[in-house]
């Protein structure tokens, strides 16, 4: 047997499996292949390691060809136009402290509105293709911070009914289901039932919990959420505290009728130019009970200018905490006298409540289901915050009986509350008796409190107020004419363009006359 050549690694091309050449080196050096054979294996295994990676380099290629080689599938666009749509009226409820208002904000992307969320539900749940092409109407539209229990909005919907002429006269426009002859596979016309879709529940699936579909109804063509509605009404919760209430039931008589009202409102120059509002009703409801009673106002009108409400409440509140007289709302009515409104911050947002929306012939339909489920959620709702009211109760009544005061300091915090609501130093020695024993050192706050209230008429409310300055004595804002007068670029384009669309009062009630007279789909 011939000698074999001992094999070294600079002997041997480079391979990239390490543990081949470690077997190939093991059989050399116990003389069972000879160094040519080797050789000969490490060669052809280059060829073929060589070829490998060529191959694999090619890989994303070939991938690359292979994908743009397929044909690219089309997104489809969805549409409605081999649909049946239905001219719907929903009414919704919402709670507003969560919401930046009522009115989409189109295109801002800090958009955190009710009709956002609305139409983001509509069109996921492919009721509507858009907007702009949903015919979409609403009764009013609240302010950021003001919620709803009774909006009412109108717009087209896609129907589970079948679309075709030949069955336009066949489905009674109230109707929910309905029996139509079609063709089945074979070509043989049967009879199908068709039910309309739950509305309702298909929305109420994809809103948030506290927006909430209350019920619906199919409505005629030419019905209006706005213009169609008849009355709004609307309710301003606040705390009884040390109110007058009789004095504010006198200022709210005073409201009712028809006024112009653009003293008591946030003047839209734009595109109003009538300020004549007519109010049915305004009522305080309750105040009996005591400083911790919750009561509301409840005004009831045709319709209303921009913030008009919360400016009326405002105005309430003076008069109730004896700042101003019954008497300012005629002052402020008398546009001859008083041209100028007066500039004074109008009432808090979170109390206003869109209470009812008012129709001649709209009759809203909601299930059992339903209405038990959003019964549920807003029990539990009221639950979380009752309960947390009683516990903020707790803390107050516990802060009353379990701290004291010392007299001397009680008589110094006096003088000082008095001078802040007088707006001038209040004589020390003309007020320093707090009717209480000299004996006595310390009293329980609650009774202090008692005593400031009954003796020195300072009361305790939950936000701090300025120093009142009468209405009479403010500085005043721009009149009409002068606000008109003033306009320019594009305020002045719209406010233009909304006196050409004026009517003649005459056609404007005839207008309405029409479309208070629609509704329900007969």
């Amino acid at each position: 047997m011939s000698t074999l050549t001992p094999i070294t690694p600079s002997s041997l091309p480079t391979l990239p499996s390490l543990s081949l050449a470690t077997i190939l080196q093991t059989l050399i050096s116990q003389n069972h292949v000879s160094l040519q054979t080797v050789q000969k294996v490490y060669s052809e295994l280059s060829v073929v390691n060589k070829k490998e990676e060529e191959e694999k380099g090619d890989e994303p290629m070939k991938k690359k060809m292979k994908v743009e080689g397929k044909k690219k599938k089309e997104k489809r666009v969805f549409t409605l136009d081999d649909k049946r749509q239905r001219h719907i009226s929903l009414s919704l409820s919402y709670d507003g402290s969560t919401y930046g208002g009522f009115s989409e904000n189109v295109g801002e992307a800090y958009d955190n509105s009710v009709e956002k969320h609305l139409f983001e539900a509509l069109i996921k749940t492919r009721l509507v293709v858009d907007r702009k092409s949903s015919g979409y109407g609403r009764c009013g539209r609240t302010d950021k911070g003001v919620s709803a229990n009774g909006q009412v909005v109108n717009l087209n919907l896609r129907s589970a009914f079948p679309a075709g002429s030949e069955y336009d006269s066949l489905i009674p426009s109230r109707s929910e289901s309905v029996t139509l002859k079609v063709k089945n596979d074979k070509g043989v016309e049967v009879d199908k039932v068709f039910k309309e879709m739950d509305y309702v529940k298909i929305l109420n699936g994809v809103l948030p919990p506290d927006l909430r579909i209350i019920s619906s109804s199919p409505v005629t063509p030419e019905f209006s959420s706005r213009f169609s509605c008849t009355a709004r009404t609307y309710r301003y919760f606040f705390i009884r505290r040390s109110l007058n209430i009789s004095k504010m039931i006198e200022g709210c008589s005073k409201i009712v009728g028809e006024h112009d009202f653009r003293n008591i409102a946030k003047m839209d120059t734009e595109h109003v130019s009538n300020f004549r509002r007519r109010v049915y009703e305004a009522r305080v409801v309750g105040g009996e009970g005591g400083e911790r009673e919750v009561c509301y106002f409840e005004i009831r009108g045709q319709a209303f200018l921009w913030h008009m409400v919360r400016n009326i409440v405002q105005l309430m509140f003076f008069i109730g905490k004896g700042l101003e007289e019954p008497s300012i709302i005629d002052t402020l009515f008398d546009i001859t006298c008083t041209p100028r409104k007066p500039n004074y911050k109008m009432a808090a947002d979170y109390p206003l409540v869109l209470h009812k929306c008012d129709f001649n012939d709209l009759r809203l339909r909601s299930g059992a289901a339903n209405l038990w489920e959003v019964q549920m959620n807003l029990e539990g709702r009221w639950e979380r915050l009752a309960i947390r009211a009683e516990h903020l109760k707790n803390q107050i009544e516990s802060l009353g009986e379990e701290n004291e005061v010392e007299v001397e300091d009680l008589e110094r915090f006096k003088i000082e509350a008095l001078s802040k609501v007088r707006r001038s130093p209040v004589d020390a020695d003309a007020n320093s008796s707090m009717d209480l024993e000299t004996s006595i050192k310390s009293i329980l706050w609650k009774d202090a409190l008692k005593h400031l209230h009954q003796k020195d008429r300072i009361s305790i409310s939950g936000t701090k107020e300025p120093p009142h300055i009468k209405l009479h004595d403010r500085k005043v804002g721009l009149s009409y004419e002068e606000k008109v007068d003033t306009m320019k670029g594009k305020k002045l384009e719209r406010y233009q363009e909304a006196q050409k669309k004026g009517k003649p009062r005459e056609e404007d009630k005839e207008f309405y006359r029409l479309k208070q007279s629609q509704g329900s789909s007969a």
